[in-house]
């Protein structure tokens, strides 16, 4: 990576886009799962509010005296991807928070010409068929026949790219929960996924909400 370049470079898998603290290969010498390091292992985390372990008080998702956490619409009208996209890249620009202070997202939206010009550069990378959503309703079965046509492509994971991982119930087919990703090299972090959901992780909440069934 150029000595100037303002995009993080992992110095653990060599992806840009985050440091070595935040490298999803890390492997945690606390539980000895991957995605993060000791020192932010949740498993040694016990949550205030609930009791369990696995996360923080002001990240739970029950309610006093609740047995499970709230349950969230099956179902949702797709927004514009423009206005989406707009208020995204206008947060990031604005934006002072600790957590994205190490990404110099201000200074490479600068660079690229504005927020405008970006968010027009993102909205013509999505694939127009997430566009022709716009407005209908989201269900898993919809999601589900772009994921196959996706995967007809010759390269369904191009590198730089994001993806939106949706998890369905095959006892109750309005069930659906959404996880949103996005890496340097795609189908290696794909791969990673599917690798410590079969083996039964929880140490993230995308993976709770599977080992869980919630």
């Amino acid at each position: 990576m150029a000595k100037n370049c303002p995009i993080p470079r992992c110095y653990s898998c060599s992806e840009l886009g985050h440091i070595v603290r935040r490298c999803p290969y890390n492997n945690c010498d606390y539980c000895k799962e991957n995605g993060h390091e000791a020192r932010d292992c949740l498993q040694k985390i016990k949550c205030f509010g609930c009791g369990e372990f696995g996360h923080r008080k002001k990240d739970c998702l029950r309610k006093p005296g609740q047995e499970k956490p709230t349950d969230y619409p099956a179902a949702f009208t797709f927004p514009s991807v423009k206005d989406i996209a707009h208020q995204i890249v206008k947060a990031v620009f604005d934006s002072h928070d600790d957590e994205i202070k190490h990404i110099p997202y201000r200074t490479v939206i600068e660079a690229c010409g504005g927020v405008d010009i970006v968010v027009d550069a993102m909205i013509s990378s999505i694939d127009p068929d997430i566009r022709a959503l716009e407005g209908q309703t989201v269900t898993g079965e919809v999601l589900n026949s772009i994921r196959l046509k996706q995967l007809s492509t010759p390269n369904p994971w191009p590198i730089n790219s994001g993806y939106l991982d949706f998890v369905t119930n095959t006892t109750d087919t309005a069930y659906l929960r959404f996880y949103v990703g996005q890496a340097e090299k795609t189908i290696l972090r794909i791969k990673l996924h599917i690798r410590n959901i079969l083996i039964g992780l929880h140490n993230t909440l995308h993976y709770y909400v599977i080992w869980k069934g919630c």
